[in-house]
């Protein structure tokens, strides 16, 4: 970690303990978290490392702007006059309608498809392949480097033909790493600095996006000659989406959804959402979790609809599919909204309810992760 980081980090945390708020210690993108008592049982989950980027952000986006860090001149588009949706559900499907399967892995998180393999990602480290059909594990790889068991990086993507994770170093960086997917060795490595938090690895025409350093620099790595190039975006954002034509960032601190064009780097529009996290697009859509729900937007980043109160936030995730979104819930887990008609077409129901998570489609079926249960869910995609 750089001097100015550590002591960005130093100083939120003694900001909010002197607030008397809990606080959560991340050493480094990937670090240990220790509670009041000092231990750190499990891998540090989502929700702590968010809490405290969310803390560190606003010190550090203070820092920015005191270093004159220029505000972007492009133009920004705004709510004119979208259409407010409801989030209520049309029906409930029961566990027994809807579930498929499961199969337990430790500390499951970010997801991926190729060669029907459903590939996990671990919040300690490790890749496991699975057998999409079977369920049953065929491979489980520690690809992280580092001899710190509570230094880990997230993320994991694919395009079809290759597979890439995020792996934690000894140095106190984070790497990419090309895996093999039959046996999940690792054919390349490189040093990129991802940052912690970005679940999903977004692989398109060759090219896998990734925010670097701080959040404040998003770097392409082509997955041909696994050269990089850097584009530096004068705030720090937190996910990415990425289409043939167009790149997708959430800012959370800026309240900011961020669309770049691939190739020059450049920004091409800002939409204002109320903190952003997650992020999906298509060719002709993209949509976004802020804090005040869910926000539909053209691809031109134009607000179309929002849907107050709905929302996947930190613990969640979202996923397009053909005439469906599907809203991964920390709270409340699963919701299918069908995008054609713009109503939330059914919600998922389990007892007891699990953790947060990830998801994926594989063929008719939706997983989906619960990385403190120890479990990923196959959801039957067409109940």
């Amino acid at each position: 970690m750089a001097p100015l980081t550590s002591r960005v980090v130093a100083a939120a945390a003694t900001a909010v303990t002197r607030a008397g708020l809990a606080v959560a210690i991340v050493d480094g993108p990937g670090g240990p978290v220790v509670g009041e008592n000092g231990s750190s049982a499990r891998p540090a989950q989502r929700k702590w490392c968010v809490r405290l980027l969310l803390v560190v952000l606003v010190v550090s986006g203070l820092i920015l702007a005191a270093c004159g860090v220029p505000t972007d001149q492009r133009p920004t588009a705004t709510a004119a006059g979208p259409t407010v949706r409801s989030g209520v559900p049309a029906m409930v499907i029961p566990e027994s309608t809807w579930a498929r399967g499961r199969v337990r892995i430790d500390y499951p998180d970010g997801l991926a498809a190729l060669g029907g393999a459903v590939f996990v990602k671990t919040d300690d480290g490790h890749v496991v392949r699975v057998q999409a059909a079977s369920r049953t594990v065929g491979a489980d790889v520690k690809v992280d480097t580092t001899r710190d068991p509570d230094h880990y990086c997230q993320g994991i993507g694919t395009d079809g033909r290759t597979l890439w994770a995020c792996s934690a170093a000894d140095s106190g960086t984070t790497n990419l790493v090309e895996l093999d997917p039959e046996t999940l060795q690792v054919r390349a490595t490189v040093r990129i600095d991802k940052i912690f938090d970005q679940l999903a690895i977004p692989i398109v025409g060759r090219t896998a996006w990734v925010l670097t350093g701080t959040g404040s620099t998003l770097t392409a790595l082509d997955t041909v000659t696994r050269r990089t190039r850097s584009y530096p975006l004068g705030r720090r954002c937190l996910q990415v989406a990425a289409t043939t034509r167009t790149v997708y960032l959430t800012c959370r601190l800026s309240n900011e959804v961020v669309a770049l064009a691939p190739v020059s780097g450049k920004i091409r529009r800002i939409a204002r959402v109320d903190a952003p996290v997650n992020v999906v697009a298509g060719p002709d859509e993209v949509w976004v979790s802020g804090s005040g729900g869910l926000v539909r937007l053209s691809a031109d980043l134009q607000v179309l609809e929002t849907y107050p109160g709905l929302l996947a936030g930190p613990d969640g995730d979202l996923l397009l599919t053909s005439g469906s979104l599907w809203i991964r819930q920390g709270a409340g887990f699963l919701l299918r909204l069908d995008t054609t008609r713009s109503v939330v077409a059914a919600r998922y129901a389990i007892d007891p309810l699990p953790s947060g998570g990830s998801l994926l489609e594989v063929g008719k079926e939706i997983w989906t992760s619960s990385y403190d249960d120890d479990l990923v869910l196959v959801v039957d995609a067409r109940r």
